[in-house]
């Protein structure tokens, strides 16, 4: 069967067709895909902080703690089964034809489906087990957990059917398709937040609005981006290929939950409500910044270091270090804004109450340049090396489950974050002997960032820590 070729869908305005419209070169096609991520992610967080602004403002710290635990628990059942079906789409030889999008389809519906019944039961398990295990006054003992859970696992039902065509569109760069969708998705959510809270300012306003973005989002895959209709289909070969890719990359995905959000399940039980709810507000500020990275290289630098390995390999460490020091200039401009503008806007924007979330902003920080690693990991990544993700997701998990409550009761709150912001950093070491054969005697320069990061930290510390 021929490739799909992928073009203009006649289902959206012939304007919005115009400016969707991709570049015909890599250069100008990665640049393009660029800036639409980097439009998509400054237009999220905005309306992300804003709709975070006005809901300090009505309602109390603890709410931000009990939804920071349910869409943690959310991610970690997401990260725990994730196959890379989207990874796959965009590396693999068939991924543009309808049979090999349909087959991911019905693979990721069963997935959700899945979901949906293990997050019932971690619903369940909460209400059975909290009140005799869990520490008074935590965001564990909460008796509104278990529900609020329950109704998340509604997300992993409407997830689970969305278009894997969003995933050809990944594939090709066509990244103002995407942005069109999830922008949409996050103002129909925050809509639904503000009313709802407006209505009964609780923390099950903030839930059922975003599930309400969830089902907007949903929609939208299905009607926006050029491909096949979904449908049934199967394929024996197909979806053996999705587990063979897949296989290192859930293992790895789960542990990458464990090294990505071990944070807020720790101090979940170290920290009271309220200092847990602080801590979720400064944690949203440095991952405002931490996310751009996150979005730049793997939608945008996955897709370009996997397409130079197809189409022309000997470029792969000249295009690699290019895309490299645009990442690097948006991690430090990061880490300084949060070092020395982080305070100033949670002093300038909330009530208050909520001043202490300033103090954990410079060494949180630190992570944003940490983040300046996720490049080469898709580097690696794009090279086949799926099993090399499991083994620095290992590392990663390793290093923040035995350093962060080391840390806290070696070092109090500040050693926890700093724990939290260099934890990441563990796994550096093996991302770059990996990508040696690929960038050479280049690789200094990464072990450079590793020093210089250690040592700002140490510096930072004595100065900032609280």
């Amino acid at each position: 069967m021929r490739p799909m070729v992928y073009r203009s869908d006649m289902r959206l305005p012939k304007r919005l067709q115009t400016l969707l419209a991709r570049p015909t070169t890599l250069g100008a096609r990665t640049i393009r895909a660029g800036g639409w991520s980097t439009a998509e992610l400054l237009i999220a967080q905005a309306l992300r902080l804003a709709g975070n602004l006005v809901m300090t403002r009505l309602l109390l710290p603890e709410a931000f703690g009990l939804m920071a635990m349910v869409s943690t628990l959310l991610a970690g059942l997401v990260l725990v089964s994730d196959l890379g079906i989207h990874r796959s789409v965009v590396q693999s030889p068939e991924g543009e034809t309808p049979r090999f999008l349909r087959v991911c389809w019905v693979v990721q519906a069963v997935r959700g489906t899945v979901l949906a019944g293990l997050v019932l039961g971690a619903a369940l398990l909460l209400w059975l087990l909290t009140p005799v295990l869990a520490a008074p006054d935590t965001v564990y003992a909460d008796p509104r957990l278990p529900g609020l859970i329950a109704l998340a696992s509604v997300a992993m039902l409407m997830k689970g059917i969305e278009s894997t065509n969003q995933f050809l569109a990944q594939r090709h760069m066509a990244m103002g398709r995407l942005t069109l969708v999830n922008i949409t998705g996050q103002v129909a959510g925050l809509v639904g937040m503000v009313g709802l809270v407006l209505i009964s300012p609780t923390v099950w306003a903030l839930l059922c609005g975003s599930l309400l973005g969830g089902a907007v989002r949903l929609v939208l895959t299905h009607l926006v981006f050029a491909g096949p209709r979904m449908a049934f289909e199967w394929d024996r070969r197909i979806a053996d290929e999705l587990w063979h890719f897949g296989k290192w990359l859930m293992a790895s995905s789960a542990l990458t939950f464990v090294a990505g959000h071990a944070d807020r399940l720790i101090l979940g039980a170290l920290l009271d409500t309220e200092s847990f709810g602080f801590y979720n507000i400064a944690l949203m500020w440095v991952q405002a910044a931490s996310q751009l990275v996150g979005k730049l290289t793997n939608s945008v630098g996955f897709s370009v270091f996997s397409q130079v390995r197809r189409e022309r390999p000997e470029q792969r460490a000249a295009i690699f270090y290019r895309f490299a020091t645009v990442i690097d200039g948006l991690c430090l401009a990061g880490f300084v804004a949060m070092l020395f503008g982080g305070p100033l806007l949670i002093d300038l924007l909330y009530p208050e109450i909520y001043a202490t979330s300033a103090t954990f902003m410079p060494l949180l920080g630190l992570g944003i340049l940490v983040g300046r690693f996720q490049s080469l990991n898709m580097l690696v990544l794009s090279e086949g090396h799926s099993r090399t993700m499991l083994a620095t997701s290992a590392l990663r998990a390793i290093a923040i489950c035995i350093s962060l409550p080391v840390c806290f009761a070696l070092f109090g709150t500040g050693g926890a974050l700093l724990a939290t912001a260099l934890s990441p950093l563990a796994a550096a070491p093996l991302l770059i002997i990996r990508a040696h054969p690929v960038l050479g005697r280049r690789v200094r320069m990464d072990v450079a960032w590793i020093v210089a990061i250690l040592g700002l930290a140490a510096l930072l510390y004595l100065i900032k820590g609280p």
